[in-house]
């Protein structure tokens, strides 16, 4: 086994959301074939070895489509295509009135579980442009964890802080659609365009 032992975690209706928002075939490519897109993030990201893969998903939520007169996009369909590329997909549905769901919750309870459990992870990948993970990513950094954050949409100042690095929109979907998102650091030192410390 080769690369540091990590784990992924993705905030499905987040991601999707945003990614819909700049490029709707990027968007239906990172949803319905995250077997494509892994491998480029596992490279873009020096190769580590995924622990734990999972996406949080309101599987009876939707998105609004780019072009108004269309329909929602509904998520149900594409659990299956992250369950077939090795995630474990977790069920976030709405519990309360205003639709509200414990998909940011849930997903930092599990990264703690990891954190403290018996398989030392070495890096946490969060995939959401949510500022509710900031604690979490303060909590992993000060537990001497590597951190990544891939946001989709203009995150908050403090999240980007919190993380050790930051994957952006353009840097994501180049990955989607079948580029690396930037070529490798030549001088070990410098981040590639896309990515922040």
């Amino acid at each position: 086994m080769t690369g540091a032992p990590a784990a992924l975690y993705v905030d499905f209706d987040n991601v999707f959301s945003g990614l819909l928002e700049q490029d709707e075939g990027a968007a239906l490519r990172f949803a319905e074939h995250p077997e494509a897109w892994l491998p480029r993030l596992t490279e873009e990201l020096g190769g580590p070895r995924w622990l734990h893969l999972r996406c949080y998903v309101n599987a009876g939520g939707s998105a609004r489509h780019p072009r108004p007169d269309e329909p929602r996009i509904p998520f149900l369909p594409f659990r299956r295509h992250f369950a077939r590329a090795g995630f474990e997909v977790v069920d976030c549905p709405p519990l309360t009135p205003q639709l509200k769901n414990a998909a940011d919750i849930r997903l930092a309870v599990d990264a703690m579980d990891a954190l403290h459990g018996p398989a030392r992870v070495e890096e946490f990948v969060v995939a959401s442009s949510d500022s509710d993970f900031t604690p979490l990513l303060t909590r992993l950094r000060a537990a001497d964890r590597r951190t990544t954050l891939v946001t989709t949409f203009e995150p908050a100042e403090a999240l980007t802080a919190a993380a050790g690095r930051h994957l952006d929109r353009d840097a994501l979907l180049a990955l989607v659609i079948g580029h690396r998102a930037s070529p490798a650091p030549s001088d070990g030192r410098s981040l590639p365009p896309g990515w922040t410390a």
